[in-house]
């Protein structure tokens, strides 16, 4: 995030705020490089350069690229996972460079950017978190007889073509512009320089005995060479700035880890964006922001035969010796594979629960759920005045069939015995039958069908009713049907009373 700072800040403009704020050190990453684009066979880095894993995401170009190749790397660091963390590359120059030839990876580092940092700040609103600076890398050198020339690891350099050419800031003889540089030595050494005549070697701390001192070469402030089998030859160096303890805007002091070991400690330089000729006392506010308004930061000028390179990070504050230790093999946060959480949001869906209509939005309503009931008629009730009439026994037992064959009978399969018993007690009071043993109700097929104890060929029958259902969850109950046998003036009749209620 930019903020125009005109109004507080006078010439400060569009500055990216938050730089050096973050509680943890990982949050303060400014650049980050892996060269990951090694593994992606539809990536033309050599055209469209690296990319910067931190949430800047400033683009890294390549100069010299068709001298160089991305190969999967061959250090100590942590590779990373496929799918899960980007894996670790290294930008390798098979046969070295001429050096006359512009080499190197540049990065833009606007002011205000999230790469101006560690120099040249004051302690004004967006700046004082600036005056901090940690420089981080990986690079291999081969046998120390191959390498004849200085390799420039690192460079700041201020930018004034207009055309977007950086190739003269990528040639390691040409000093013009330089903010400062840390390079390697044939005599394997390490030296921090700046424009304005500062020097600080690791030589300086040889005969003081300072870092660990265990004997190795990086203890003696040296570097490591490729071994005679091919091997060894990787180095990891780690420059510290600080300006925060300096009074003056052009002093700064730093530090130079070499393999974990400081080799360098807290020496203090000058940085004048104009060289060594201007003293600093004649320079104003206004002078620095208009001469840093655009520089860039160049790694690998110069490369020998067989240099490899790669884990180039850039902080915006001071690491401490036990950080840089710890994660010095680590990849870090940023280069873990963020996976895309995809949301499907519907057009138009504006409106919150209960808006009312599909339309516009709101949760779904939920699904209309249809529950069966059996819904059966009341009671019958005894009529005081029944119709009744009377037929032939050949009649009955004709009407009785036709009702035995009708679907009124299947309808009713699934009632049980306590049904069909409690119907014969409600016919049994309405018609006064004395006796209740002259009909035995059993639970058939068809249910409801009753037959004399003597296995007569006169038959009784109750037709119980029927429930229909449909959608609007209606029923009904058609026809209660009761007879009985009897003996009148000595011949045989049958009687057949029909009682018919209809219900909704």
């Amino acid at each position: 995030k930019s903020v125009d700072t005109e109004s507080a800040d006078g010439q400060r403009k569009n500055w990216v705020e938050g730089v050096g704020e973050g509680r943890l050190d990982e949050d303060n990453l400014s650049l980050y490089l892996r060269f990951s684009e090694g593994a992606e066979e539809d990536v033309d880095w050599k055209a469209d350069g690296f990319v910067d894993l931190t949430k800047h995401s400033i683009p890294a170009r390549v100069y010299g690229s068709d001298l160089a190749s991305v190969e999967a790397t061959t250090s100590s660091v942590d590779e990373g996972e496929e799918g899960k963390v980007r894996l670790l590359y290294d930008l390798v120059y098979p046969d070295g460079a001429p050096r006359e030839q512009a080499t190197g990876v540049v990065v833009e580092a606007l002011r205000g950017g999230g790469l101006d940092v560690g120099m040249l700040h004051d302690d004004a609103r967006l700046a004082a978190s600036r005056r901090r600076c940690t420089v981080e890398m990986w690079y291999k050198l081969p046998r120390a007889h191959l390498m004849t020339d200085e390799i420039v690891l690192a460079r700041r350099s201020l930018f004034y073509e207009d055309n977007d050419d950086a190739s003269k800031l990528c040639m390691p003889d040409e000093k013009h512009n330089t903010l400062w540089e840390l390079a390697v030595l044939p005599t394997g050494l390490l030296e921090l320089r700046t424009g304005a005549g500062s020097v600080a070697t690791s030589a300086m701390y040889i005969a003081e005995g300072n870092g660990d001192n265990d004997g190795s070469d990086a203890s003696n402030g040296l570097v490591l060479w490729e071994r005679e089998d091919g091997g060894g030859g990787w180095n990891h160096v780690c420059l510290v700035f600080s300006s925060q303890s300096h009074s003056s805007i052009m002093e700064s002091s730093a530090s130079i880890l070499m393999n974990g070991v400081v080799v360098v400690s807290s020496a203090t330089i000058s940085v004048n964006p104009f060289g060594s000729e201007v003293e600093n006392q004649d320079l104003n506010r206004d002078d620095i922001e208009d001469a840093m308004e655009k520089t860039v930061l160049i790694f690998g000028i110069g490369p020998p035969i067989g240099f490899r390179m790669t884990e180039l990070r850039v902080w915006a504050c001071q690491r401490s010796v036990e950080d840089v230790r710890l994660m010095m093999y680590e990849y870090l946060r940023d280069a873990e594979i963020k996976k895309k959480l995809k949301v499907n949001i519907r057009r138009g869906a504006k409106k919150s629960i209960g808006g009312g209509g599909r339309r516009g939005g709101g949760l779904l309503p939920p699904p209309v759920t249809y529950k069966r009931s059996l819904v059966l008629a009341p009671p019958l009730t005894a009529r005081s005045s029944p119709v009744k009439r009377s037929v032939s026994a050949t009649d009955a037992n004709n009407e009785l069939e036709d009702v035995k064959n009708t679907d009124f009978m299947l309808s009713f399969a699934n009632f049980g015995e306590d049904v069909v018993a409690e119907e014969a007690q409600v016919l049994t009071k309405q018609n006064n039958v004395v006796d209740p043993g002259l009909y035995s109700i059993e639970a058939k097929d068809a249910p409801g069908f009753a037959t004399s104890e003597d296995g007569a060929d006169e038959k009784g029958q109750t037709l119980i009713g029927a429930i229909n259902y449909n959608n609007s969850n209606s029923a009904s109950a058609e026809g209660s049907t009761r007879s009985r046998n009897s003996q009148e003036n000595g011949g045989e009749e049958v009687e057949l009373s029909k009682d018919m209620d209809e219900q909704t």
